[in-house]
């Protein structure tokens, strides 16, 4: 509805047409001009007339000045009242909608509020659910990071378990992200089980050295069981044995040096080294008699006391002062 003004009379009048109109210009702006020139023959005061004559001249110019500004006064003065007037009746006539255009605004904004409310918590609840999604698909490429910190391949197939059954859940509830998760487990399942299979090898390649140092050590156990069983006979035997006189002493000392000069007569060759001696490469290696080991038995025996190559027994024996071992024998029968 639109309210219709009834316009206040004069209004086709511009606002200096109105103030001429309060002053009366037309008639007194002629006046005035008249009122100007009456004296313009007065150029000089010269004497007392003549200073009477220009004071009277300007005392009349002051009273059509004052009478001008009372005028004018006047009517700003009323022009003032009748401002007030209007806005006073302004106020009033505004005061009769205002309330009632306060209360629909008020309306209206609320609703404005209560849209962009909705709007944002809908806003907020798009970037909740994307938010969401976009973790569940971090979640799925941390499965490859997991699976690189397990220590042991069962459970990096527990991990493979569970891919395998996010893969058979289907990517639904990924909504418009259902491509980028697919390819983010297809990728992350490919590592995974990579890593499953490196991890596999490594417990089997873990499992073979364990069982090598085991029988290594058993078969260790057994030459060291061997070993000491040998010993115990040899002191066993040594202990049966009465002292030998001296010519038995010097007797073993000329077969000493008789196993001396048959070895010096065959130098050992380093293309043996890491194969086993033959007992052909051995001198006497035929029985002397019934009591006495062979040479090669000796070497052996040596070789697997000490845990070396039989070339390097041979070198030990081509070494042996013979002298100081006939002397402390020797020493130890007498």
């Amino acid at each position: 509805m639109e309210i219709e003004m009834i316009e206040a009379p004069g209004t086709e009048l511009t606002v200096q047409d109105r103030a001429a109109l309060a002053l009366g210009s037309k008639q007194t702006e002629a006046d005035l001009h008249d009122l100007a020139a009456k004296n313009k023959d007065i150029v000089k005061v010269i004497d007392k007339s003549g200073r009477e004559q220009a004071h009277g001249a300007a005392m009349e110019l002051k009273r059509a000045r004052t009478s001008i500004e009372k005028v004018s006064k006047d009517a700003r003065d009323d022009a003032n009242k009748f401002s007030k007037a209007v806005i006073a009746e302004e106020k009033r006539l505004i005061a009769i909608i205002e309330p009632e255009e306060a209360r629909l605004v008020s309306l209206r904004d609320a609703w404005d509020a209560e849209q962009e409310r909705i709007k944002r918590q809908a806003e907020e609840k798009e970037r909740a659910r994307i938010t969401a999604i976009h973790q569940q698909i971090a979640e799925i490429r941390n499965y490859a990071a997991l699976a690189a910190q397990c220590r042991t391949a069962d459970r990096i197939a527990g991990l493979i378990e569970k891919l395998t059954v996010l893969r058979a859940e289907g990517f639904a509830s990924f909504q418009e992200f259902g491509t980028e998760a697919e390819q983010a487990l297809v990728t992350t399942m490919q590592t995974v089980t990579k890593l499953h299979t490196e991890k596999l090898d490594e417990e089997m390649e873990r499992a073979r050295v364990k069982a090598e140092q085991e029988a290594a050590a058993a078969k260790l156990a057994e030459e060291r069981a061997a070993l000491d069983k040998e010993k115990a006979e040899v002191a066993a035997a040594r202990a049966a044995v009465a002292p030998q006189p001296v010519a038995a002493v010097n007797e073993f000392e000329q077969e000493l040096q008789a196993f001396q000069a048959a070895v010096t007569q065959q130098p050992i060759s380093s293309t043996h080294a890491g194969s086993e001696t033959k007992a052909a490469d051995l001198p006497n290696t035929e029985k002397a008699n019934a009591t006495r080991p062979t040479d090669t038995e000796i070497v052996d025996v040596l070789a697997l006391h000490y845990r070396v190559h039989e070339s390097k027994v041979l070198e030990w024996l081509l070494a042996m002062d013979l002298d100081a071992v006939s002397a402390s024998i020797e020493a130890d029968f007498v």
